[in-house]
């Protein structure tokens, strides 16, 4: 009975830490080490090397129906010509990291990744939080920053 109950404990332990890991696998820091050679110490600080921006869309909450797409941070792009599909408005977008928590999306009134002119709207939205609704056919989102600069189009449900 008891090596039953700790089983039972060990695996939902592992799939919860499985799942944390899949909701911060991009979110990754790099330490650095400097070295002061007047006073003979170190400081360690941790710079983040965020390039990405993750977005989990959904058709369900944040839990069903999900594909991850990776856009650049402080780039311009176009989802639509992007990903080639409807889950993206045709105007172009910048994507910035406010803090540790927010970042803002931009939209421009160009369709071809030039983002020229100002933004005509503009959005602060929160990481790590499932937010929505925007719209079909995947209202709901969540975000996470990156450091990955490959694209993907992964489908996770």
């Amino acid at each position: 009975e008891t090596r039953k109950r700790i089983g039972v404990q060990s695996i939902a332990n592992i799939s919860n830490l499985i799942f944390l890991l899949f909701l911060h696998s991009c979110a990754q820091a790099t330490m650095l080490r400097n070295n002061n050679n007047d006073d003979n110490t170190t400081t360690t600080t941790t710079t983040p090397q965020y390039n990405m921006l993750e977005n989990t869309l959904c058709e369900v909450g944040c839990t069903f129906g999900c594909v991850v797409y990776k856009t650049p941070l402080e780039t311009c792009f176009n989802g639509r010509a992007r990903f080639g599909n409807e889950s993206w408005g045709e105007f172009d977008i910048v994507d910035h990291h406010l803090h540790g928590t927010k970042f803002r999306r931009n939209f421009y009134d160009s369709k071809n990744t030039t983002c020229t002119g100002i933004s005509t709207d503009g959005f602060d939205l929160p990481l790590h939080e499932c937010i929505g609704p925007f719209g079909p056919p995947r209202p709901w989102g969540m975000f996470s920053l990156c450091k990955d600069d490959d694209a993907l189009n992964t489908n996770i449900s």
